[in-house]
């Protein structure tokens, strides 16, 4: 009987090991969401991983599978093309999107699709952190936050004014946040500033 249930509420875990952080998803066997997991590591992968991991019922585990790029799994789980599995995903949701932009903690990049959803290039930032989801880690912990979402929160609350953060260079961006602290920018303001930059970098860098 346990073993029936466990064929019939199986589950199908999806994990990324980034730079920075890991993300678990679970799916159903009809590929539905079931739920999903985001934290930062901190650098102890394995003990994270295994913390993650370990909300999950073994018996209910019918596979698992990790994108292409930095992993720990290529000898045990299947790996599968990061950006053909955005492709696909968008194509299951039924999205009709024509670009899909993936900002990681290192890297950015745009996928341009035409109006059937197939492929037709891809544009790259360079392998600089700066300007990139870690930039705003960086800032975060420059600020006392508990993290980047604590960051993007603030700055969606703001309504004054924001002063010019360098948002290609964590030096620059470190020098510029002490100015504007001293000129009496707000926190918020702060973080909408930096926010601004993040997306301002990626405009200009793929378009």
């Amino acid at each position: 009987m346990k073993r029936e249930t466990a064929a019939r509420d199986g589950i199908i875990l999806g994990i990324d090991v980034g730079s920075v952080s890991i993300s678990v998803v679970g799916l159903d066997m009809h590929g539905n969401l079931v739920d999903h997991i985001y934290a930062l590591h901190h650098g102890d992968v394995r003990n994270k991983l295994t913390e993650l991991t370990g909300k999950y019922d073994r018996d209910r585990i019918r596979g698992i599978a990790s994108p292409s790029g930095k992993t720990h799994f290529r000898s045990v789980v299947k790996i599968y093309d990061q950006q053909v599995s955005l492709m696909e995903g968008v194509k299951f949701l039924h999205l009709d999107a024509r670009s899909i932009l993936h900002v990681g903690a290192e890297r950015f990049y745009l996928i341009e699709l035409d109006g059937a959803g197939n492929y037709l290039q891809t544009s790259h930032s360079s392998s600089c952190a700066a300007g990139t989801g870690s930039f705003l880690d960086q800032q975060a912990r420059r600020l006392n936050l508990k993290d980047t979402s604590a960051l993007s929160n603030l700055a969606l609350q703001n309504g004054a004014p924001i002063p010019d953060i360098a948002a290609r260079c964590s030096v620059f961006a470190k020098t510029d946040l002490i100015h504007a602290q001293q000129q009496g920018y707000g926190l918020k303001a702060i973080c909408a500033s930096l926010c601004k930059g993040l997306a301002d970098n990626i405009a200009d860098t793929l378009f």
